[in-house]
């Protein structure tokens, strides 16, 4: 009966989400964003119809209660909690603005954001990651060899999400064992290497799914999935793998490419190459220094 809920004599709530996807369409996004921005809407939804609340007389009270109960859910820091109110509070000035809710969204507040370097995985978490995930490979599941797959274009190859969902065989060079990342993020193209381990990978992966010219990270059945399913899968392998640390996430495994990098001596303008950044500022966010990187630079 929840899913009948009804906000007026015409809208269910379920047709929200429909809507909402396309007034954000309609602003310019990009198909990655809209996909983040319909995941947090679709979620503040299902809560709403768990918890049977009346969606035109939403309090202040009621939405912070869910804002509280994702960021202990998730573990979230200040800046991962703040895009989350960011998040919500669009998808609420769209309910607003179309008469859905009475609120006035200004009452909800957004956090302050602090300067933080992003983290990254140490080495012994990584290797609990491929620990778990080379066991369940033996499973010779294509969602097991897709989530290995996945770890390693985080890891050794740098990838960020938004490429990992829009990868396309047809990208892959096997016999110069590159990968071209066509127009990322900041609208910059580039060439990122893979190793022997990942190229054997990537061929086993493609013979078991039998796909050569779509997308290579696909879900059950072939079925796409989105950032926000891809965003669980990460964070399912890391707490699976014994690993619960606060702020890790699915670009956790991109800054620890650029650790890796880093510690091997590997210049900032390469790095930054290897990223696809534009701004070397961009790239020493990513970096980590710790105590005994001092001491091994004045001792």
């Amino acid at each position: 009966k929840s899913n009948k809920t009804v906000i007026d004599q015409d809208v269910k709530i379920d047709d929200l989400i429909e809507d909402y996807k396309k007034h954000l369409q309609a602003s310019g996004k990009s198909k990655v964003t809209i996909e983040n921005y319909v995941c947090e809407a679709t979620k503040f939804i299902d809560f709403i119809k768990a918890s049977n609340l009346n969606l035109i007389t939403l309090s202040k009270k009621e939405i912070e209660k869910y804002l509280s109960i994702q960021k202990e859910k998730r573990k979230l820091k200040e800046n991962a909690y703040s895009k989350l109110v960011i998040l919500i509070r669009v998808f609420l000035k769209f309910l607003k603005e179309n008469k859905y809710i009475v609120l006035n969204i200004n009452e909800l507040l957004i956090p302050k954001t602090v300067d933080t370097i992003r983290e990254y995985l140490q080495e012994g978490e990584i290797k609990k990651i491929f620990s778990y995930l080379n066991q369940r490979k033996e499973n010779y599941r294509n969602e097991n060899l897709r989530d290995l797959l996945i770890i390693h274009l985080g890891i050794d190859c740098g990838l960020r999400k938004s490429e990992m969902l829009n990868l396309k065989w047809k990208d892959i060079d096997f016999t110069n064992n590159m990968i071209s990342i066509k127009m990322s993020k900041g609208g910059k193209s580039r060439k990122v290497p893979f190793n022997a381990e990942i190229k054997q990978l990537l061929l086993g992966y493609r013979k078991r799914t039998k796909q050569n010219t779509s997308k290579v990270i696909k879900g059950s059945f072939g079925k796409k999935i989105t950032s926000c399913s891809l965003q669980n899968i990460i964070i399912g392998i890391y707490e699976k793998s014994g690993i619960y640390r606060e702020g890790l996430c699915i670009h956790s495994l991109r800054h620890s490419y650029a650790e890796r990098l880093r510690k091997k001596g590997t210049d900032i303008a390469t790095i930054a190459k290897l990223l696809g950044h534009s701004r070397i500022d961009t790239t020493q966010a990513y970096f980590h220094i710790s105590d005994d990187d001092i001491k091994n630079a004045v001792l």
